[in-house]
């Protein structure tokens, strides 16, 4: 089935080159634009159908470098702030993210002592337990617990690839402490972002930029709501076997 997307060979480019995925530190303009000149002399169909719409795709895949690059920066300049070790810098991320664990998982019990029941049935019970993010809006407990680990992950390879050495030996304080929680919530920040962006690059979503520098990412509704619901009958199934078999999830 022909793609419909008239910016769709932009999405081809981003998976075939590093230097093309915004959110990787060998982003180059320069390249990302001779491709896509290279790209739309091969094609005299993707020179017709470029538009508009391609040129938003470009300029948005352009600002979230600029975004990623900035957020970057911030944890950067708070793990020099922080001036602890790395693995000890780590613990006190992964001491985070298993406080955010047993938090949700308090949730849960809260949630089934209400419903007077021992443990959730399947995943469509999980999905209906709702916790309440900085921001005051609900999330699911799947999604909360999921959010706090791809914040980990992305936060940890940021301490390991700058590689940060210590100039002091100080004990950790209040400010450290605070600067700590700075870093995560700026890496929840990205990790968000790059997830969004995601599920334009590896599925069916579409890239735009709109006014103001806002960032759009839409799912093609014909698409997206059919695998959805394949992906909901699917986690259920497997959730409801390994029950019945005892295996640990």
């Amino acid at each position: 089935m022909k793609n419909t997307s008239n910016a769709y060979f932009i999405k081809e480019i981003i998976n075939k080159n590093e230097f093309a995925e915004p959110f990787n530190d060998s982003f180059d303009l320069k390249l990302f634009i001779n491709e896509i000149k290279e790209y739309l002399k091969k094609s005299k169909d993707l020179k017709d159908e470029c538009n508009k719409s391609s040129a938003d795709s470009v300029d948005a895949i352009i600002l979230l470098n600029i975004v990623h690059n900035d957020l970057s920066r911030k944890i950067e300049d708070l793990i020099e702030k922080i001036d602890l070790p790395n693995i000890e810098l780590i613990n006190y991320i992964l001491a985070i993210t298993n406080s955010n664990f047993f938090i949700i998982s308090n949730e849960i019990i809260n949630q089934n002592k209400k419903e007077k029941t021992n443990s959730i049935s399947n995943n469509d019970d999980l999905s209906q337990i709702k916790l309440k993010d900085i921001y005051g809006a609900e999330v699911d407990v799947v999604s909360a617990n999921d959010d706090s680990i791809d914040t980990c992950n992305e936060l940890i390879r940021k301490i390991i690839s700058y590689n940060y050495t210590t100039k002091t030996n100080q004990q950790i304080n209040e400010e450290r402490i605070t600067n700590i929680f700075k870093i995560f919530h700026l890496a929840n920040i990205l990790t968000n972002i790059k997830n969004a962006y995601n599920y334009y690059k590896y599925e069916f979503g579409e890239l735009t930029k709109g006014n103001d520098e806002e960032i759009k990412i839409k799912n093609i509704p014909e698409i997206y709501y059919y695998f959805k619901l394949a992906g909901i009958d699917r986690t259920r199934n497997i959730i409801r076997e390994n029950a019945y078999y005892g295996k640990k999830i």
